[in-house]
């Protein structure tokens, strides 16, 4: 998995449409934060959606996908803070903490400017370095700018979204009413149409097997810009243990600072000495360190 980070470049009409969008995202996950805690603290995602889709897409005007998304990641947060609970209460019970965790108490509150996209619904790549985007009142197309080498993986992995659109589209198949078995002129008319539909498809062999995953719209509270962060998966090699003839495993002991092992079995250990020697002073200098200021502090208090 790969997150690439992308700048967009907007006019202020355009920046003022994702702020307004950013901002209706922010109010449906804390709106479906308090059903889901008025609900008995709901986790299920499935089930949260069911009781606040109506609302989302009627009150705050969200697209059909982002009411999707919002109680999506409520209930993410919800099984997150479960987990917690959970985990607290057996610390409890085995003596390590007395304190209760308190996660639970309220309800979790959003109040970053952040909104999570699905790519084909929310956004999708254009040609032209260039990104269709949704936003309350429509979609917007946005130019944007990145690091050179992800960008290339973007057109790859747009090539491969356009080659399995294509196997999944429906061939068109020759089809002619009595009248127009007779007619020659519509029977080549039919034929150039089915000509020109296999010309248009881009060939399988050339993908790459990219293909990418959920994106945040994100504002840099600083500079006010905004970001798209997209997720791309690429795929992996195969590679064979005939293929790494200088692999080594490394383990880290407290005998021996290192041990490396090759895959024909040369072993080396690395004592370290001096190097072992310097990493256990180090956490006793920083000890003594901090009780001298600690105890430097309450001296010059009892001074003044």
């Amino acid at each position: 998995m790969l997150t690439t980070k992308l700048k967009l470049q907007t006019t202020p009409t355009q920046a003022e449409q994702l702020r307004r969008t950013a901002l209706a995202y922010r109010d449906a996950l804390n709106y479906t934060s308090s059903v889901a805690f008025t609900q008995g603290k709901l986790s299920q995602a499935f089930l949260l959606q069911k009781r606040v889709y109506r609302d989302l897409r009627t009150r705050f005007g969200l697209s059909a996908q982002l009411a999707c998304n919002a109680p999506r990641q409520v209930a993410a947060t919800y099984k997150g803070l479960w987990i917690k609970v959970m985990q607290n209460a057996e610390h409890r019970r085995r003596g390590f903490t007395k304190r209760r965790y308190k996660g639970l108490d309220k309800p979790p509150k959003y109040v970053a400017l952040t909104t999570t996209f699905s790519y084909g619904y929310d956004y999708r790549f254009k040609s032209d370095q260039q990104l269709s985007i949704t936003t309350l009142t429509g979609r917007l197309v946005l130019p944007y700018v990145g690091y050179t080498p992800h960008l290339a993986t973007i057109k790859a992995g747009r090539q491969f979204d356009e080659v399995q659109k294509a196997r999944k589209r429906p061939e068109r198949k020759l089809t002619l009413t009595e009248e127009q078995e007779d007619d020659p002129h519509a029977q080549a008319i039919e034929q150039s149409l089915l000509a020109s539909e296999s010309l248009t498809e881009p060939a399988v062999e050339e993908t790459t097997g990219i293909t990418f995953g959920a994106a945040k719209l994100w504002r840099d509270p600083r500079t006010k810009q905004w970001y798209l962060l997209v997720t791309l998966a690429l795929p992996l090699p195969e590679i064979a243990p005939d293929d790494l003839p200088q692999t080594q495993g490394i383990d880290l002991g407290q005998r021996y600072l290192a041990v490396s092992t090759t895959a024909t079995n040369q072993t080396q250990f690395i004592a370290g000495g001096h190097a072992v020697h310097q990493g256990e002073a180090l956490p006793a200098r920083e000890t003594a360190f901090a009780t001298k200021r600690h105890f430097g502090g309450q001296m010059a208090t009892t001074s003044d």
